[in-house]
């Protein structure tokens, strides 16, 4: 049964990349960086004390990359975001991720974090150990398809309708409300997670802390340092 089971798996995904491929061919005009980079840099430079000297966008997401970038520096701190969107398994989803990264390097700002005043130059505490981390944050966008079945194929055929107009508008929302929930996120002042407030109900057996709710979603928090922002 194994055997067979990995032939009708391998069969299905071929089937999904192959109705896939014309939803990528859609967007393949759609500038993913450029957005990120002027959604961040909009955002980042409206947070009160936050002094942006650059934004770089790499595709190279690598300790060692990130490690060289940090060290060969000048600023007082170093913001490094990950951000990335795909669909679901069942097509039925877009999600779009930003996971926020701060570490301080100046002494003063070093101090501010309660750390040592100069990075840890050994191999055993690598300088972008998470302990070493400042602020650290995790912001999932989701937003379903509002035809979406349990059928993926006519999930992905309704994605790529109208020129794949709803999947363009949702990742250019995705990407702004990313942004801007990173800037949101670094002036509030409340908890990260606070359990005692805890009351939303989500997958699997998690409690989440909703922190906003509007006519088009609902921003929740988790206890992982995690946030979503929910879109109808």
């Amino acid at each position: 049964m194994g055997a067979v089971d990995a032939s009708v798996n391998a069969a299905r995904a071929k089937t999904a990349e192959e109705s896939v491929r014309p939803l990528k061919d859609e967007i393949v005009d759609l500038n993913f960086d450029q957005l990120m980079r002027d959604s961040l840099t909009q955002s980042l430079q409206s947070v009160p004390g936050m002094q942006l000297a650059s934004l770089d966008v790499t595709k190279t997401v690598t300790t060692d990359a990130y490690e060289k970038t940090f060290k060969a520096s000048t600023s007082n701190a170093v913001m490094f975001i990950n951000l990335d969107y795909h669909l679901s398994v069942d097509f039925s989803t877009l999600e779009v991720s930003a996971r926020g990264l701060i570490y301080p390097r100046g002494t003063a700002a070093r101090t501010a974090a309660k750390l040592p005043p100069a990075p840890p130059a050994t191999s055993s505490e690598p300088a972008l150990a998470l302990q070493n981390a400042a602020y650290r944050s995790s912001i999932v966008y989701s937003a379903k398809h509002p035809g979406a079945s349990d059928d993926a194929i006519k999930n992905i055929a309704a994605w790529k309708a109208d020129n794949a107009r709803m999947l363009k508008a949702a990742l250019h929302d995705g990407i702004a409300q990313s942004a801007a929930l990173l800037a949101s996120d670094l002036q509030s002042k409340h908890p990260v997670y606070s359990a005692a407030t805890a009351k939303v109900d989500v997958p699997p057996s998690l409690k989440a802390n909703l922190v906003s709710q509007g006519n088009t979603g609902r921003l929740l928090r988790y206890p992982d340092a995690r946030s979503t922002s929910t879109r109808h």
